[in-house]
């Protein structure tokens, strides 16, 4: 009656029974040895084997009980966080006593969306893994778009086009972002406080590479990424002062080629 109560999920209730009667039958066995064995010293070894042995058959157990401890008490990550553990990235949907359910994401290459898979993962993994949550105390991340530029092109023109657009588009969450920021100084410390847009330049062997970095809300981040590449499209598109470049291989060599020449009938 009290597993139903305070456990609702019902594999959740599953498994804590399943543990407590095992510790049940641990404890009577435990109270049953004394009847056979009168040598005190050796009762206590034998407790000692015994319990280890237990402890060992119930590691995972008591590991994942554990792990459910820390996330409740730490918070760790709470229901509704994006999270990334190992290789698989998700939004948390319940936190159970021995598991936690994801919903899983396609990734940042695929932008983020539910595959629609459940991944249930042991509690365990907070003690053992690297947890990346992307929600903790702030709703935004930064993400970043790269644009190469043919060298003929007038790059500083377009630097200052796209980062007129990408401002344009962002500007509401670079201020909510700077918000949470300053709210999370008192918490945490941040080296750096840069939420507004830029632009970085670099050069390489082929084209101009241009860095848009920008803050975006986590949850959106393929929808905002989606509409500014559609916008830098059209913008390049239509200026006419810078292109887009692509990668060009020189071969050298001796070649021969021969001619062959077929007469008609």
């Amino acid at each position: 009656p009290l597993a139903k109560r305070f456990i609702t999920d019902r594999r959740n209730r599953y498994t804590f029974r399943k543990a407590v009667s095992i510790l049940v039958l641990v404890l009577l066995i435990a109270s049953l040895v004394p009847i056979w064995v009168e040598n005190t010293e050796s009762l206590v070894v034998s407790y000692g084997i015994f319990f280890a042995g237990v402890a060992i058959a119930l590691q995972d157990v008591f590991r994942n009980i554990v792990g459910g401890l820390i996330i409740a008490l730490s918070g760790i990550y709470r229901v509704g966080d994006r999270i990334e553990v190992d290789d698989l990235s998700g939004d948390v949907m319940d936190i159970g006593i021995m598991n936690t359910m994801v919903m899983e994401l396609g990734g940042a290459k695929k932008g983020g969306v539910p595959t629609g898979r459940l991944a249930i993962l042991p509690n365990a993994i907070v003690i053992t893994s690297k947890i990346i949550n992307s929600t903790k105390d702030h709703s935004f991340v930064w993400d970043e778009i790269t644009i190469p530029l043919t060298y003929e092109s007038d790059w500083q023109a377009a630097t200052l086009r796209f980062l007129e657009l990408i401002r344009q588009e962002t500007g509401a969450m670079s201020k909510k972002a700077e918000q949470e920021i300053d709210r999370l100084d008192e918490k945490y410390y941040f080296p750096e406080n840069l939420t507004e847009p830029a632009v970085y330049v670099r050069l390489t062997d082929n084209w101009i590479e241009l860095g848009l970095r920008y803050v975006t809300e986590a949850r959106k981040q393929r929808t905002m990424h989606t509409r500014l590449n559609r916008l830098l499209i059209a913008d390049i598109e239509s200026s006419g002062l810078y292109h887009i470049a692509s990668e060009n291989i020189d071969v050298t060599g001796r070649h021969t080629v021969n001619l062959v020449h077929e007469s008609g009938p």
